[in-house]
């Protein structure tokens, strides 16, 4: 029929599961704690559904930016042709396995070019346990107190002026 249900939560796949008690026991939602719960797809739960079996890397998504952002190549050919590569992309470190390495291997295996002509990597800027600061683990302070107490130009110049603008790490 074309619908589709995305599952987001245990919470979600309990709700929507054809057999709420298939899911009694799931605390994951990997692939093969999943795979064989059927949920309902319709919000009236008339249609029947199960997980497919394709599983898009999320990182060839994130590597097509280039190429995706334009909606290249069924629109805007001549602006892409003009503007690709880009001439400088900045991340940090990390992206070199990620996002900087699918944005080549696309553009090599496409077009037979690199993606981007010129890239700076940063460092990774670590909590105070010398984990990384993360989202998800809220290991960093508020940064609207910092700069309310140095400000955003005292921030900024440290953090340029630091070493994880040279690829390293700071805490």
């Amino acid at each position: 029929t074309g619908e589709r249900r995305v599952i987001q939560s245990i919470a979600d796949l309990q709700k929507w599961a054809v057999h709420p008690e298939e899911v009694a026991d799931v605390y994951d939602l990997h692939r093969h704690f999943v795979d064989d719960i059927e949920v309902w797809i319709d919000d009236d739960k008339t249609i029947k559904g199960k997980r497919i079996p394709e599983v898009f890397d999320c990182w060839v998504e994130s590597g097509s930016m280039p190429y995706a952002s334009r909606h290249y190549p069924f629109e805007n050919k001549q602006v892409f042709d003009e503007t690709y590569p880009a001439q400088f992309v900045s991340e940090y470190i990390a992206q070199t396995r990620g996002w900087f390495y699918t944005m080549h291997v696309m553009s090599v295996g496409i077009f037979d070019q690199q993606a981007v002509e010129n890239t700076l990597t940063t460092g990774t800027i670590l909590a105070a346990d010398g984990s990384k600061m993360s989202k998800s683990k809220k290991n960093f302070p508020d940064p609207m107190a910092v700069i309310d107490r140095f400000g955003v130009d005292s921030l900024r110049l440290y953090l340029m002026s630091s070493p994880v603008m040279k690829g390293e790490n700071i805490n």
